[in-house]
C-alpha cells in the first residue's frame, strides 16, 4: 500500500526502489525504514511510497539481529580505543596486535553485512566524540574503498588507517581538547599537530603499509594545498589519504560539535560538495553518497 512519508511508521518495509533527482537509487526495495530513511525521504521532496507493515520474524528481526552483533562489537572496540587513549596519552605506541584483534571483525561484519551508514552515525551518536570519531572514520573509510574495488587487504589497511589517524591527539594538551567553547587560533594551531604526532606514534609499525603511515600524516591535506600539515596538492596526496579525508569531514559534519549543531547526513553531503569544492575529491564524495542512499 502507498503512504505519505510524514505518516510512515520505523519498521515498514519498502516495497519500491526509490528514484529522485538522481542518477542513482535513493533508497532500494525491501529496505527497512529507520527515522534517518524517512528523513531522507523527506528531503528528497518525495510525498510517498509504498510499503508493508512488518511482523513476525521477519526481514526487520533478521536487520535487528545483525545490527544488534554490529553494536556489541562496536562498543567493544570503544573500549579497546579508550584505554589505549590512555596508554597513548604516556608515550606508549598504539598496540596494533590488540587493535587489530578488535576492529578487523568490526570492519568485516561492517562490510560482509553491509550495515547502513545511517545506523553506523546513529551509533556513534551515543559515544564520546574522541574515541567513536576514529572508529567511524575507521568504518566509513573501508566501505568507499571497497565501493572503489580494492582488494580485501587494501580495504583492512585504510581501515586501520583512518582508526590510527587521530591517534595524535592524545598528545595534545587535555585542556585543549575538553575545553567546551570555541577554540582560539593558538589552540588551534595545536589540534594541526596532532596528524604529526599520529605519524609519529604509528611510523615504526610493521602492521601498516608505507602508503598508509603516509595516510595516516596527509589525512588533513586538501587538493587546492590548504590542508596541512605539509600544504600538498593534488596527486601529491596518496588516494587513501584522500579517502579518509571524505569519512573524517563526513562524519564530523554528522556529529554534534561545540562550535557547530550535527548536520542531517544529506545537508552534510550537499555542503561537501559545496563548501569543501576543490579540497576533497568529487568521485569519492559521489561514492559517499552512493553508499548513504543504498540502504
Amino acid at each position: 500500500m502507498y503512504v505519505k512519508v510524514d505518516e510512515l511508521q520505523l519498521g515498514d518495509l519498502l516495497m519500491e526502489d526509490i528514484f529522485a533527482n538522481t542518477q542513482y537509487t535513493i533508497m532500494r526495495k525491501k529496505t527497512v525504514l529507520s527515522t534517518q530513511h524517512i528523513k531522507v525521504l523527506l528531503a528528497f521532496g518525495i510525498q510517498q511510497v509504498k510499503v508493508e507493515p512488518i511482523n513476525g520474524i521477519n526481514e526487520k528481526d533478521k536487520l535487528i539481529k545483525i545490527n544488534d552483533s554490529f553494536d556489541i562489537k562496536f562498543n567493544e572496540a570503544i573500549l579497546t580505543i579508550q584505554q589505549d587513549f590512555d596508554r597513548w596519552r604516556l608515550g606508549i605506541s598504539p598496540d596494533m596486535i590488540k587493535l587489530r584483534a578488535s576492529v578487523i571483525p568490526l570492519i568485516e561484519t561492517f562490510l560482509s553485512e553491509k550495515i547502513s551508514l545511517l545506523h553506523l552515525l546513529q551509533l556513534t551518536k551515543s559515544q564520546s566524540y574522541l574515541y567513536s570519531h576514529p572508529l567511524a572514520v575507521c568504518l566509513i573509510a573501508s566501505r568507499i574503498s571497497m565501493q572503489l574495488g580494492h582488494s580485501k587487504g587494501e580495504m583492512m589497511q585504510i581501515g586501520l588507517a583512518g582508526l590510527l589517524s587521530d591517534c595524535g591527539m592524545a598528545k595534545i594538551n587535555p585542556e585543549i581538547m575538553e575545553k567546551e567553547a570555541l577554540l582560539t587560533k593558538e589552540a588551534f594551531q595545536e589540534i594541526k599537530k596532532h596528524s604529526i604526532y599520529s605519524f609519529q606514534m604509528i611510523k615504526d609499525s610493521p602492521f601498516l603499509r608505507t602508503e598508509m603511515k603516509l595516510a595516516i600524516l596527509q589525512h588533513h591535506e586538501r587538493l587546492d594545498g590548504s590542508g596541512y600539515p605539509r600544504s600538498e596538492k593534488m596527486n601529491d596526496i596518496s588516494i587513501a589519504a584522500q579517502i579518509i579525508a571524505v569519512a573524517d569531514v563526513f562524519h564530523a559534519m554528522t556529529s554534534y560539535r561545540i562550535y557547530r549543531d550535527q548536520l542531517d547526513p544529506i545537508q552534510a553531503l550537499a555542503m561537501m560538495k559545496d563548501e569543501e569544492a576543490g579540497k576533497l575529491e568529487l568521485q569519492i564524495i559521489q561514492v559517499l553518497e552512493q553508499l548513504l542512499l543504498k540502504r
